[in-house]
C-alpha cells in the first residue's frame, strides 16, 4: 500500500508540470489526457485502499467469530463431559485405592491418584477440551505433566484417557496409565511407549479418527524374547504385539531405539483439573446410582513374614525367588472367591484384562486371610481376583504394583 500511494504522487507532480508549460487559460489535448489518466489512477487506487482496508476488517471479524464459536463450543462440551471431570474430582476429594466402581476413570487416572501421595492432585492432573480430530466435536483429554529429567526442567504431557461425544454420550478413544502411555505429538497425533517386560517393550506414532472414535496407527515397532537371551525386532502398522503378522527388522537395540528418539512431542496447554467448577451434564449421561453394598471388601498387602496357623496358604506352581508374597483380607464374607492371572487382549481396537482362574474358596471370611504367592514378572498387571457380591454379581479386580515405589493397588475391571 506504501508502495501504490508513492507512484500516486509522481503521476500527479507530473501532471502539474505539464500544465505549467502548456501556457495559461488553454489546455492540451495532451494535457487533458494525462489528467485524467492520472485522476483515474487516483481514483483506482482509492478504491483498491479502501477494499483493503474493508477485507482486512472482515477477516479480523471472521477470525474473533471463528474464536468465539470455538470458545462457546468447548464450553457447551464441558458441559457434556461433566460427568467425567465430577467423577475425576470426586476421586480426588475422596481418594481412591482400587476398589471403587467407576463409569468412566480410566486405569491411568486412578493409578495417578492412588499412587500420588501427598501431592496436590487437583494442581497435578489435567484436562483439556478441545477438537483434534476436526469433525467438529470437541474431544476431552485428562492426563498430567510430568518431568523424567534429573534436573526436572522439561515437562511432558501424557494422557490417561481421551473422549469423543456421540449421540450425546462420551466414547473413549485412548487409555494409558505409567507403563502404556501416550503423549502429544502435535494435534490429535501421538507418541506411544508400552513395556510388558524386560524383551517386550514397543514404541510408535497413531492418530485420531476423522470421527474420533478409535486411533489409527502409522507406525508400531516393538521387541520380543526369541529365547532366554535374545531379542528380535518387529515392525507393523496395526499397533499389534503381534510376530506372527509383523515385519521383522535387520537391527539391533541401538538402532531400534534410535527410531523412537527421534520423534518429538509437545506438551500440552490444559488446565488443571483444580480449576474445574462442576456442572450437572446430560441426565443421559449421569452416573448410575450404585446398589447398597457394592463397596469392595478386600484389601491386599505385602507380607515379609512365614504364615500364621489361620491363614489359607496358596503358592503357585511358578514360585521361586521373585514371588511376592501377598495376604489378602476381607472385612466381611464373601462367595465365590477366586485368585486368578490375568492377561490382555484385543477385542474390538480396545484393550481387555481378561482372566484365568487358578484357585477358587466358596467362602472367604474374615477370619482366615489368604496367604498368596504373585509373581509380578512385568509392567502390565497379571494378577487378580473375582468374587461375587451380595447382588449375585461377579465382581473382577486387577492388582497391580506401582510403576514408582512398587507399592499394591487394584482396580476393576470389566468381565
Amino acid at each position: 500500500m506504501k508502495m501504490c500511494g508513492k507512484r500516486v504522487s509522481a503521476g500527479l507532480a507530473a501532471a502539474m508540470m505539464l500544465v505549467l508549460f502548456s501556457g495559461c487559460g488553454k489546455k492540451t489535448e495532451e494535457t487533458k489526457t494525462e489528467a485524467e489518466e492520472t485522476t483515474a489512477v487516483a481514483t483506482e487506487v482509492s478504491d483498491q485502499t479502501e477494499n483493503d482496508a474493508t477485507a482486512e476488517a472482515v477477516t479480523e471479524d471472521v477470525t474473533e467469530e471463528e474464536k468465539t464459536e470455538e470458545a462457546k463450543s468447548e464450553a457447551d462440551y464441558e458441559a457434556v463431559y461433566a460427568p467425567i471431570l465430577n467423577e475425576v474430582l470426586d476421586a480426588v476429594e475422596k481418594g481412591c485405592d482400587g476398589t471403587e466402581e467407576y463409569q468412566y476413570i480410566s486405569t491411568g487416572t486412578t493409578e495417578a491418584i492412588m499412587f500420588g501421595k501427598n501431592e496436590d492432585m487437583l494442581k497435578r492432573l489435567r484436562y483439556m477440551i478441545k477438537d483434534i480430530s476436526g469433525d467438529g466435536v470437541p474431544e476431552l483429554l485428562i492426563g498430567e505433566n510430568a518431568s523424567y529429567e534429573l534436573d526436572g526442567t522439561e515437562d511432558d504431557s501424557y494422557i490417561f484417557e481421551g473422549y469423543t461425544c456421540k449421540d450425546g454420550k462420551p466414547v473413549r478413544f485412548l487409555e494409558g496409565w505409567a507403563r502404556s502411555s501416550y503423549q502429544p505429538i502435535d494435534e490429535g497425533t501421538f507418541h506411544y511407549y508400552g513395556s510388558s517386560g524386560a524383551m517386550s517393550s514397543g514404541y510408535g506414532i497413531c492418530h485420531i479418527s476423522e470421527d474420533g472414535t478409535s486411533l489409527i496407527w502409522d507406525d508400531f515397532y516393538f521387541s520380543d524374547g526369541t529365547d532366554e537371551s535374545n531379542i528380535a525386532y518387529y515392525h507393523n502398522k496395526t499397533g499389534e504385539w503381534d510376530t506372527a503378522n509383523s515385519e521383522v527388522l535387520d537391527m539391533d537395540g541401538n538402532e531400534f531405539w534410535s527410531k523412537d528418539e527421534e520423534i518429538a512431542c509437545k506438551t500440552l496447554e490444559w488446565k488443571v483439573i483444580g480449576e474445574y467448577n462442576g456442572k450437572s451434564g446430560n441426565a443421559s449421561m449421569t452416573n448410575e446410582t450404585q446398589s447398597e453394598g457394592t463397596e469392595c471388601p478386600i484389601s491386599i498387602e505385602y507380607s515379609d513374614e512365614e504364615p500364621s496357623d489361620s491363614c489359607i496358604v496358596y503358592d503357585p506352581a511358578y514360585v521361586d525367588e521373585y514371588t511376592n508374597h501377598i495376604l489378602i483380607k476381607t472385612s466381611k464374607e464373601v462367595k465365590n472367591f477366586r485368585i486368578v492371572t490375568v492377561t490382555m487382549e484385543d477385542s474390538d481396537n480396545s484393550y481387555k484384562f481378561v482372566p484365568k482362574e487358578c484357585y477358587k474358596l466358596d467362602s472367604f471370611t474374615p477370619d482366615m486371610p489368604i496367604y498368596a504367592g504373585m509373581n509380578f514378572p512385568g509392567d502390565l498387571p497379571n494378577n487378580g481376583f473375582i468374587y461375587t457380591d451380595e447382588n449375585g454379581k461377579d465382581r473382577f479386580f486387577v492388582i497391580s504394583q506401582s510403576g514408582e515405589d512398587g507399592s499394591l493397588g487394584f482396580s476393576e475391571e470389566e468381565l
